[in-house]
């Protein structure tokens, strides 16, 4: 069926204006019409008669098809899936958890519990108490967010009984700790502990510690850390973050600079460290991390930089892809002139060592402004190419990697980009990668989310499947 464009004006196919066809394509049939486009078409006894003959045509000989050619696998029905609750009774803000190979599961809450489901009994108890820092000491009203903030069992557990841990410890120390300990049949050995890395902090303010913990498939071990920086705005001043990304380096609001932490090379804080963990409990520095050992004004022990709070993350147990969310700030809205992007949350994906741009930029690579506190006054926007560090708080390099964006990324509103991620309070969350051959014995997944990566959303309660192409650019989730 063709159209006439000397009936109507702006026609640029000449004689030959394709309106409606058919034919047969790879295999199965195809039916395209350009009809249709007001209401009123659907009264009409044509175009309806024109409809029905293309689905007749669709449809062919009405045969069974055979679905062992398809591609495409069909995904499992939303009533296979229910949430079943192992405990009864309440946690005091548990942190992360370890499934151990008995299926026991051990919990780390936030004031220093570490607590034990028997899978066996179905019953949860305390098998141990961790002295930690989980709550200011002398500045009322600031809520910290130190305490025990991750743990994980040794990939070698089952002949080891290793249990890591990342806490803040009580005592003149401002350090988050990464430690580990023994535990084998109900029995935290407390004695055991080895300290392997410490972490400088700045306590007695709000926010962000990141402390998940992961293995790869190589056995390194990497750690989250948040930028230990304070979104809010400043008290009894002019000019304030107003939620966008922290720049203040004005001296004595040193907590207002995440440039200081995040994007300081030669900080630990706002990064994701890894590192190869040594019988003795010593680390040794793996190749590949960011910056190479003895390199000036840097850390060797970071992985990935420019990070708010990553507050947990996985690591792919076949091709060591690092997956985290990074819980983004608050701006409601765009100041692209002056200040910068409202605020997103973050699901990253690092495939190598690199730097994800906090506090500098933020989503795909949306820049920020460097900012005068004194005068209220905006810079230029930073560079994603050629990001510069120029707080007098950094003690790192001043020229920084070029900047990775995230390959997911969602604000309090509605995105036209993920609009699977629905509206509201936002804590993005990644891992773990399923993979059904892990599972040789069943109880695993559908072999549909074979090789997929789950993403959660704390604030919003849904858990997702992101799927990826060859080159680990995103293709969708469900």
């Amino acid at each position: 069926m063709t159209v006439d464009e000397s009936t109507y004006d702006g026609g640029t196919n000449g004689d030959y204006h394709p309106f409606a066809w058919y034919h047969e394509f790879d295999g199965g049939r195809a039916f395209y019409t350009g009809a249709g486009h007001t209401d009123e078409s659907y009264s009409e006894d044509l175009f309806l008669k024109h409809i029905l003959g293309g689905i007749q045509y669709a449809i062919g000989d009405n045969l069974n098809l055979d679905y062992s050619k398809a591609t495409t696998q069909i995904p499992p029905d939303a009533n296979r899936f229910s949430k079943i609750p192992l405990v009864g009774g309440e946690f005091f803000e548990p942190t992360e958890m370890a499934v151990l190979p008995n299926n026991d599961v051990l919990i780390s809450q936030r004031r220093g519990e570490i607590m034990l489901y028997d899978d066996e009994t179905k019953e949860l108890k305390q098998v141990a108490l961790l002295d930690v820092y989980h709550k200011t000491l002398e500045t009322p009203g600031v809520n910290a967010e130190e305490g025990v903030m991750g743990l994980q069992k040794d990939p070698n557990y089952e002949t080891n009984n290793w249990i890591y841990v990342y806490y803040a410890p009580t005592g003149d120390q401002s350090v988050n700790r990464l430690s580990r300990f023994k535990y084998a049949d109900g029995n935290f050995d407390m004695a055991s502990e080895q300290v392997i890395l410490d972490v400088d902090s700045d306590r007695e303010i709000c926010c962000h510690t990141g402390g998940s913990i992961a293995f790869g498939p190589d056995n390194l071990l990497y750690l989250s850390t948040g930028d230990n920086s304070t979104p809010f705005n400043e008290k009894g001043v002019k000019y304030v973050n107003n939620g966008f990304a922290p720049l203040n380096d004005i001296p004595g609001h040193e907590q207002y600079d995440a440039r200081r932490s995040s994007g300081n090379t030669n900080d630990l804080r706002g990064k994701i460290l890894r590192i190869k963990v040594n019988d003795d409990g010593s680390y040794d520095i793996p190749e590949g991390n960011l910056f190479p050992v003895g390199t000036d004004k840097t850390r060797p022990e970071i992985y990935t930089m420019g990070h708010r709070n990553p507050y947990r993350i996985s690591v792919d147990p076949k091709n060591g892809n690092l997956f985290w969310g990074e819980v983004g700030p608050d701006a409601r809205a765009d100041s692209m002139e002056t200040r910068g992007p409202r605020g997103y949350d973050e699901m990253n994906l690092a495939l190598e060592a690199g730097n994800f741009g906090w506090p500098l930029f933020i989503g795909d690579n949306q820049p920020y402004h460097e900012y005068d506190y004194e005068t209220g006054e905006s810079g230029a926007a930073f560079d994603p190419e050629n990001p510069i560090n120029d707080s007098k708080n950094n003690t790192g390099l001043r020229e920084l990697p070029p900047v990775v964006p995230a390959y997911i990324y969602y604000p309090y509103d509605e995105t036209q980009l993920f609009p699977q991620v629905g509206t509201g309070g936002r804590n993005a969350m990644a891992g773990p990668t399923y993979y059904s051959n892990m599972y040789p014995e069943g109880g695993g997944l559908p072999d549909y989310y074979d090789g997929k990566t789950i993403i959660y959303e704390w604030m919003r309660g849904w858990m997702m499947a992101v799927s990826l192409f060859e080159d680990g650019s995103f293709n969708k989730m469900e």
